[in-house]
């Protein structure tokens, strides 16, 4: 039984490594915005961040069992990230080292990553039960961590600007950068569940 389950896990872990290279050699995800002028630029730009495509297919099932797997690691590291927001609100209440308004923000942070999170669980679950068919908590789940995301990076920039720890205009450009090639990367995965098929044999481009 042990035996079993440390090769399901080792097994699990070989799927999450390779759910990148899934994701990024899809020709349906690398072509999702061609002739998009500026975004099919920044498309280019965002898969370049997430590395060369593979130059190999992947049968149906392994793919199908690396986004799957891929989705249920990022529900792990969210629900791991609201513990740390919780745990940082509390922190920051006991000691009084933040005002209420970051306290609050903490506490809702974690609070609402932690329900998000199911999403990406039941989704991957869905997804394997239904031989790829259901995506809609997943393609939720990328909505709402974006929408977090997003949130927050806005609410830092604010804060940031109101001590005036930057200049405006380097500011901006952070906070830019962060929104379209940081945020906007969850795009891929979205563009994976989308105008990918997960659980066709992959069409890879060189």
């Amino acid at each position: 039984m042990k035996i079993t389950a440390i090769q399901n896990l080792i097994a699990r872990w070989k799927n999450i490594r390779c759910f990148a290279a899934v994701i990024r050699s899809d020709e349906g995800v690398r072509t999702a915005f061609e002739g998009q002028g500026i975004l099919a630029w920044w498309w280019k730009i965002v898969l370049a961040l997430h590395g060369k495509p593979v130059q190999a297919a992947f049968p149906p099932e392994r793919r199908f069992r690396c986004v799957a797997d891929g989705f249920r690691f990022y529900g792990w590291l969210y629900r791991a990230l609201a513990i740390v927001f919780c745990a940082a609100a509390t922190f920051c209440w006991v000691c009084d080292s933040a005002g209420c308004f970051w306290i609050l923000w903490l506490a809702a942070g974690g609070v609402y990553l932690w329900i998000i999170a199911g999403l990406a669980f039941t989704g991957a679950a869905r997804l394997y039960d239904s031989t790829g068919g259901h995506v809609w908590h997943l393609v939720a789940f990328l909505f709402f961590v974006s929408l977090f995301l997003a949130c927050t990076l806005m609410a830092i920039s604010l804060q940031v600007r109101l001590i005036g720890w930057l200049p405006d205009v380097a500011n901006f450009m952070i906070t830019l950068g962060a929104m379209a090639f940081g945020v906007g990367s969850y795009v891929v995965e979205l563009a994976v569940l989308v105008a990918g098929e997960p659980m066709q044999e992959a069409k890879v481009v060189s």
